[in-house]
This record gives C-alpha cells, sequence and structure tokens, in this order.
C-alpha cells in the first residue's frame, strides 16, 4: 500500500493531513508522489497518524486494522471537540444577538407606550 493509498483510504485529503499533523502540504504531496524521501521523523508523525508502521528506509508501510481504527476514532474525537468548540462560539455569538433584538423590541415597545399614552392624553 503506498502512503497516497493510505490517505485515500482514510479519506483525508492532502490539506486535512498537513493540518492535522503539522507537516508541510507539498512535503506530503512530494513523499506520496516519490520525488522526495521520507525522514525518520516524517515516517513517525505519519505512522502515529495514520496508525500503522512505515519504514523510511523501504516506505514500507505496515497496517494494523485495529490500530488503526483506534487512531481514526482518536481523530474523529478531536474532530468533533473542535466542531463543538466552533458551535459553542457560534451559539454564544447568536446568543448576544437575541439579547441585542430582545432590548430592541422592549425599547421600541416601551416607545409605543409611550406614544399610545400621549396620544390618548391629546385627545382628551
Amino acid at each position: 500500500m503506498t502512503l497516497k493509498e493510505l490517505r485515500e483510504n482514510n479519506n483525508k485529503t492532502l490539506k486535512e493531513v498537513a493540518l492535522e499533523t503539522k507537516l508541510c502540504y507539498s512535503l506530503i504531496s512530494k513523499i506520496e508522489n516519490g520525488t522526495s524521501s521520507i525522514s525518520k521523523k516524517t515516517a513517525q508523525i505519519l505512522s502515529d497518524y495514520y496508525g500503522v508502521v512505515i519504514k523510511p528506509q523501504k516506505m514500507i508501510i505496515d497496517t494494523d486494522d485495529t490500530k488503526i481504527k483506534e487512531q481514526q476514532k482518536q481523530y474523529k474525537i478531536q474532530d468533533l471537540i473542535k466542531e463543538n468548540k466552533a458551535l459553542k462560539k457560534e451559539n454564544k455569538k447568536l446568543k448576544q444577538k437575541l439579547n441585542d433584538i430582545n432590548r430592541n423590541l422592549i425599547f421600541l415597545v416601551q416607545k409605543t407606550e409611550n406614544l399610545n399614552i400621549q396620544e390618548v392624553n391629546d385627545n382628551e
């Protein structure tokens, strides 16, 4: 299995792998295309990321389904945590907007009531 096949089997884009591993996008692309060799450090980072053993000398990828599934769970959990944080932030903004709208509505109701009272007084 090639590194590119491994990435595609995990339904990841180059950009996602680069962001999640903090590796350079172009480096990953070059390694996948065989135009650059892989260092031990990069091999270890990608091994941990994909949950496989990558041996930099021969670019051998040893897949262990159990380890891969566990690693995928960890990354899914991390993705869900990030999404949860983003949703909480958005929720906070929406609550603030709702509070602003409620304050404006109260102001308008009070102003309308004052105008109605003034109109009644003027008619008397």
